[in-house]
């Protein structure tokens, strides 16, 4: 299996990345499908912001016909091995203090990976870090944050 990184997604990254925003969810949606994320953020349902709801990152994948469940209501300080074996997952960063950030500005304080099992091997995908196993650096990466949601991806 050979990892896909969207072509683009070092670019975006410095599009969106200076302003205090990013591209996380469309180049999660974008390793998935193994697109350019530009072209992700083309299909977006509104003008792409610099980071999206889960609403919006719904809408692109109903709008790109990617059957899912959705998976709400977690404070999980582990990654979700998905029936399916392949989840778009919702990370929550808390503030320097570990405290919760509130309302928009919570929303503009999430992350986006894509998680897909390989070989009986679960591996994330980060537009920042690229491709590692989740068992080597799960509680690294969810140190200053949590999972609070995801989309279980059929297959």
């Amino acid at each position: 299996m050979e990892f896909f990184v969207p072509p683009d997604n070092e670019e975006q990254r410095k599009k969106y990345e200076p302003e205090g925003y990013g591209c996380c969810g469309p180049a999660a949606v974008a390793a998935l499908m193994r697109m350019a994320v530009y072209r992700i953020i083309d299909n977006w349902p509104c003008e792409y912001k610099g980071w999206g709801p889960m609403k919006e990152m719904q809408e692109v994948l109903e709008k790109l016909r990617i059957p899912f469940v959705r998976v709400r209501g977690m404070k999980a300080k582990k990654f979700p091995r998905s029936k399916s074996g392949c989840a778009i997952v919702r990370i929550q960063w808390l503030k320097d203090d570990g405290m919760e950030y509130y309302w928009a500005a919570a929303t503009c304080h999430t992350h986006y990976v894509l998680m897909l099992k390989i070989d009986e091997k679960w591996w994330v995908f980060c537009n920042g870090q690229g491709w590692f196993l989740a068992d080597k650096k799960e509680e690294e990466y969810l140190k200053l944050g949590y999972v609070s949601s995801y989309f279980e991806i059929s297959r």
